[in-house]
């Protein structure tokens, strides 16, 4: 699993701290359009994007959308759960 060393979120662990990290990993495959997680659900994981892309988009009321984000591989998103957001504030 040495593709997370990489990941800027885990730059500062040692090697051990790593497997440590990562033995709470899975892998996931997501199609195109298919939603990884959506605005209002509870936040409980953090993403490390492998490959790919993910648009995080916020969408109100009317129907307008917005684009929050735009990850690419070697990008970590869903995190804002660590701080003071408990749910997520986009669909991505």
């Amino acid at each position: 699993m040495s593709v997370a060393i990489g990941l800027p979120l885990l730059g500062g662990l040692s090697p051990d701290e790593h497997a440590r990290v990562l033995r709470h990993a899975r892998v996931f495959t997501f199609l195109r359009d298919q939603p990884i997680f959506r605005v209002g659900e509870p936040a409980t994981a953090v993403y490390f994007l492998l490959d790919g892309l993910v648009k995080v988009m916020y969408g109100n009321p009317r129907g307008d959308e917005s684009t929050i984000a735009i990850f690419q591989s070697g990008d970590t998103f869903g995190e804002l759960f660590l701080g003071k957001y408990r749910f997520r504030v986009g669909t991505a």
